[in-house]
């Protein structure tokens, strides 16, 4: 039954969103970028996964590691991409990646806000 079966769990986040709503985004995500389907979903679970190693090394941590950690992912998830594109054949330029790069690594803060305020909403 896991942990997702537990009655416990039920009462803690009742308005939490379900397991599978993360895969609307992922499926968008790789129609939106032409990727394979699955890609996003692969390449943001090894994410995951590689800031929960790094979670248990760095304790303390500000704001501004947090934006870098995240800038960091974000290019190297769209480099990723890039690289899936190029051995299905695509031919995109790397420099067509500088304005996608800029503003997702700008708008972090603002979606941080928006998961924080989302996160409060979902708490009262």
């Amino acid at each position: 039954m896991g942990l997702a079966g537990s009655p416990r769990l039920a009462h803690v986040a009742p308005q939490s969103l379900a397991g599978m709503d993360g895969a609307t985004a992922w499926v968008f995500d790789d129609m939106f970028s032409g990727q394979p389907l699955g890609s996003a979903m692969m390449l943001w679970t090894l994410a995951l996964l590689g800031l929960d190693l790094l979670d248990r090394r760095m304790i303390w941590r500000d704001f501004r590691q947090e934006w870098a950690i995240a800038g960091a992912l974000i290019v190297a998830i769209l480099l990723v991409q890039l690289l899936i594109s190029y051995t299905n054949g695509g031919a995109t330029n790397p420099l067509f990646l500088v304005p996608q790069i800029a503003i997702s690594v700008l708008a972090f803060p603002l979606v941080a806000l928006g998961c924080a305020a989302l996160d409060l909403w979902r708490l009262r």
